[in-house]
């Protein structure tokens, strides 16, 4: 059980009322949004509470996952695999596979395509370019599996959410 002073207490409150506030607001990019203001609100209770998490994972295990995630954020449009950023990082890719879900709460291969597909949702609302050139700068580099994936994650392809504003 988690229990919080008034001063955490009146922090998490805050982050909760943004949160509440950004769903009321439909803007463009409310998802990324969305998700700052959840990680923020994570953090600032891993920081005043961080018995409370990840008691079973060292911090040096934590950190090289963050560091790793932090990569894969910064490079998804390459190719990336699971065996190269394991061999990056001086780990077995078992470790980093078992260790990355455990701690990210997602698989390795979700979390790529998760920061690719969000990176097609930006260009596709903020910018004209042909659905070829979204896939690629978004690390795909065959169209029908972007499109494929798009579809899969956000139930309407890449053109009909560009023309829809992303609702």
């Amino acid at each position: 059980m988690l229990t919080l002073n008034d001063n955490l207490f009146e922090k998490v409150r805050e982050r909760f009322d943004a949160i509440i506030e950004e769903l009321r607001v439909n803007l463009p990019l409310q998802e990324h949004q969305l998700g700052i203001l959840l990680e923020l609100l994570l953090m600032e209770l891993f920081r005043n509470r961080p018995e409370c998490f990840f008691n079973w994972q060292s911090t040096q295990d934590m950190t090289t996952i963050f560091h790793i995630q932090r990569y894969v954020a910064r490079n998804f449009n390459q190719e990336l695999t699971l065996a190269a950023l394991a061999d990056l990082f001086h780990v077995s890719p078992y470790w980093l596979s078992r260790s990355f879900r455990i701690i990210t709460g997602s698989g390795f291969q979700q979390y790529l395509i998760l920061c690719r597909l969000n990176e097609a949702k930006r260009l596709l609302l903020s910018t004209d370019l042909p659905i070829t050139m979204v896939a690629d700068y978004s690390g795909y580099r065959d169209v029908n599996n972007f499109i494929r994936a798009f579809r899969m994650h956000e139930k309407v392809t890449p053109l009909k959410f560009r023309k829809n504003g992303g609702a």
